[in-house]
């Protein structure tokens, strides 16, 4: 379990730095400065509901589901892996 978590972080970390990073300074130089505002606008509101809704709305309204449990009711166990623990 410990490996595991060590490589898929550090795989994402190396996809970030050598992937995604120069794609995103790419992408930054052909568009316009707000075309790319209001592009990186989108992914940044999906994380803030994301949060608000998990550390607020869910402790706020107890009969809401937790996403860690819809996610792993939908098939990502092996991405939110120890969700049977939980429950």
């Amino acid at each position: 379990m410990c490996l595991r978590s060590v490589l898929v972080f550090a795989g994402a970390g190396v996809f970030l730095i050598y992937v995604a990073l120069p794609l995103l300074i790419a992408l930054s130089q052909k568009l316009t400065p707000r075309a790319f505002l209001i592009l990186m606008l989108v992914p940044t509101a999906i994380a803030l509901c994301d949060s608000f809704y998990n550390d607020i709305l869910v402790n706020i309204f107890p009969s809401l589901p937790r996403a860690l449990f819809v996610y792993a009711d939908s098939g990502w166990y092996g991405i939110v892996a120890g969700v049977d623990q939980l429950r």
